[in-house]
């Protein structure tokens, strides 16, 4: 269920790509949170880089990505 969230997820970003300057990777943290979504929890990365930090990252990945765009930057 969680793979089908996400891939919608990212065809909705792919919708408005020209908007998007980053990502930021978010871990649902509890005491079930594997330890290479606990490292990546919080990590913002260039969209670049979207198809190798995509979720979810392994069987029972409750993980998503963030994304960062243009109105969030101006809104700082």
């Amino acid at each position: 269920m969680m793979t089908a969230f996400n891939e919608a997820r990212v065809q909705q970003f792919h919708q408005i790509d020209d908007e998007i300057i980053a990502y930021q990777y978010s871990a649902v943290l509890d005491d079930r949170t594997t330890p290479l979504c606990r490292e990546l929890d919080g990590l913002v990365f260039a969209p670049s880089l979207e198809s190798k930090l995509n979720t979810p990252q392994h069987y029972n990945c409750r993980s998503m990505l963030i994304n960062i765009n243009r109105a969030y930057r101006d809104w700082e």
